[in-house]
């Protein structure tokens, strides 16, 4: 019964995580399709794409 406990302890965080990821991209997409929204505005700042350095 703990181990069951343990296992679900575990998953639900990265469950909720994923949906609440998921549910964000649908809601913002149709906005960018219609052009209500620009695409440049409709990108999330949470995991910025790390830039190279010119050497």
């Amino acid at each position: 019964m703990v181990l069951a406990r343990r296992a679900l302890d575990d998953a639900l965080p990265l469950i909720a995580n994923s949906w609440g990821w998921i549910f964000t991209e649908m809601g913002r997409q149709p906005w960018v399709v219609y052009g209500v929204l620009r695409t440049r505005d409709a990108v999330s700042p949470a995991s910025p794409r790390p830039r190279s350095s010119p050497r």
